[in-house]
């Protein structure tokens, strides 16, 4: 069976047109959501409607998967597109409120995700993870992780996840 490029997925997508599927049923595709593509976060935000191939909890090996005091990560797949999504979210405790934030990150499959769980831990793939990844706090607009890179600055979790 041929295999579709990214402009074929795009072109059915813009049509309505349903995925490629294998012979399991299962959506023919190996790569990131196209939402990663977008130049505008809100929009790839808005276009990232996920249901959960994949929960990996909170821990794998001698990696915390997340970045606070609790979370985890999920591999996801993207509803509109087929594209594979890895999200990590976080929750930190304190007096006053509760604060949650998530991060998706671009990967092919479950195969590059289970690999990035066991190779980083919750801060490290905030601060070494090759691509760009969305950034979504639900109190604020979601935020391209490389307009932070590009101000010379990263993600803080001891300060309340602030730039």
């Amino acid at each position: 069976m041929r295999s579709l490029g990214f402009e074929s997925l795009k072109f059915r997508i813009v049509l309505n047109l349903p995925l490629p599927r294998d012979l399991s049923g299962g959506i023919m595709n190996k790569r990131p959501c196209i939402g990663f593509y977008m130049e505008d976060a809100f929009e790839a935000y808005q276009h990232m409607g996920t249901e959960v191939i994949e929960e990996y909890g909170d821990r794998v090996g001698h990696n915390w998967l997340h970045t606070w005091d609790e979370g985890g990560r999920k591999l996801l797949r993207c509803r509109k597109c087929g594209g594979y999504i890895l999200c990590q979210f976080s929750e930190l405790h304190s007096m006053e409120d509760e604060d949650y934030y998530s991060d998706s990150f671009q990967v092919s499959g479950p195969e590059e995700a289970r690999n990035l769980n066991r190779m980083y831990d919750g801060y490290k793939i905030e601060t070494d993870f090759p691509g760009r990844w969305l950034i979504c706090d639900p109190c604020k607009a979601p935020l391209w992780s490389d307009r932070l890179k590009k101000a010379g600055r990263h993600i803080d979790p001891e300060n309340n996840g602030s730039a």
